[in-house]
């Protein structure tokens, strides 16, 4: 299984993808978000995780974009810099699937990426 990370800081992606290798994922890597990078998606690719707060594009203008040509992908916002409150506005908007906050908790990590893996198992994400 494969997951698009997207961050522009290098620390948080490769921890994001240390964490995810522990699960047995296969992250592919951007510093940022572009249109080449939505257009160019493989089809294996069956998340994306992606930080907010980014130059260029933000996260959800990524998440925009990718909700647009590709329904099907899971997808996770990363953030540090969101109330509670905001957390559930987020989720209400119908471009994320769940929100993982920064600092990442291994315990949150965890709840967030087992119910991903649930529903791929499932075959809710195909």
């Amino acid at each position: 299984m494969k997951i698009l990370v997207v961050d522009n800081d290098e620390g948080s992606r490769r921890l994001l993808c240390d964490l995810l290798k522990t699960k047995g994922v296969e992250c592919i890597e951007a510093e940022t978000g572009s249109k080449e990078l939505v257009v160019n998606l493989s089809s294996e690719i069956k998340c994306c995780v992606t930080d907010i707060m980014m130059p260029e594009m933000n996260g959800y203008e990524l998440a925009k974009q990718i909700r647009e040509k590709y329904p099907e992908i899971y997808i996770i916002a990363t953030t540090a810099s969101l109330s509670k409150m905001d957390m559930i506005k987020l989720t209400e908007m119908d471009l994320f699937d769940d929100v993982l906050l920064k600092p990442i908790e291994l315990k949150n990590f965890d709840k967030v990426f087992n119910i991903f893996i649930e529903e791929c198992a499932k075959g809710d994400i195909e």
